[in-house]
């Protein structure tokens, strides 16, 4: 389908029918997953300035930001989908959100192959930024197999990204006195892509795998293991007076998810 991050842009839908697709994703499915809808949008305007740009060049954008723009744009509720096709103009320009799942894990797929592993151009300034960015992409990634019954390869595509996320200190929080200085973007980034995985593994652990009243698999990660406090949380453990980078209802599916980790 594609065999580089050039080829992937020729299946990105026009502006508009992105941001119809995005709009419908943040209003309706977002809630599941956390990713921070002020940082999106602005690295999205940075990309069509990038490739409008009169020397654009797509393979100068980080991979792992098209993973997950490609995700986004999959995960779009299927109502958007069929609101868009109805619009003929935009439908010939559209594709079933088989076909950006599938891009999704093209891009994911170069990134794996080492493609791109420095490149000269990237949409957010950090060392493990590819890492945090295939890390938020990863539960909506899992969350559409797990839909379509493909709850297996769901389970190994989050163990792989939760390893990603520990080898780059996703685990630990980012106010940590050994960390280098981070900007607020990626210290928010890194909590809601610890915290999508954490709650995406959970879920197919407690939910999908259970059989006979019993857990078939071993789980990735323990409550206790994680040194990265919960959103709205500081070091003291009282409320915090920054706003939190996770949507309040992403919060409460964490602490749902918390709770069934302890009875369990």
């Amino acid at each position: 389908m594609a065999n580089s991050v050039d080829d992937l842009f020729h299946y990105i839908p026009p502006i508009q029918v992105v941001d119809r697709l995005i709009t419908e994703f943040f209003e309706q499915v977002n809630w599941r997953y956390g990713v921070p809808e002020r940082w999106f949008r602005d690295v999205l305007q940075q990309m069509w300035s990038h490739l409008h740009h009169s020397t654009g060049n797509p393979t100068q954008i980080n991979p792992n930001w098209i993973m997950l723009l490609f995700a986004v744009i999959a995960s779009a509720p299927p109502s958007c989908y069929e609101e868009i096709q109805d619009r003929s103009a935009l439908w010939a320009q559209l594709r079933s959100n088989d076909d950006y799942f599938m891009c999704a894990t093209m891009a994911r797929r170069l990134v794996e192959d080492d493609f791109l592993n420095e490149p000269n151009h990237s949409l957010m300034v950090s060392a493990a930024d590819g890492s945090v960015l295939g890390c938020l992409a990863t539960p909506l990634l899992c969350d559409y197999l797990a839909q379509r019954g493909r709850v297996s390869e769901a389970w190994k595509l989050a163990g792989n990204a939760i390893r990603s996320a520990e080898s780059v200190g996703m685990h630990r929080d980012p106010e940590w006195k050994l960390w280098q200085t981070m900007s607020e973007d990626e210290k928010a980034l890194r909590r809601a892509g610890w915290w999508g995985l954490f709650i995406m593994e959970k879920y197919v652990y407690f939910v999908l795998f259970p059989v006979f009243g019993k857990l078939t698999r071993p789980t990735f990660v323990a409550a206790e293991s994680v040194r990265l406090f919960l959103p709205g949380h500081k070091f003291s453990g009282l409320r915090c007076t920054t706003p939190s980078p996770i949507p309040r209802s992403t919060q409460m599916v964490l602490e749902a998810v918390l709770i069934s980790d302890k009875t369990c």
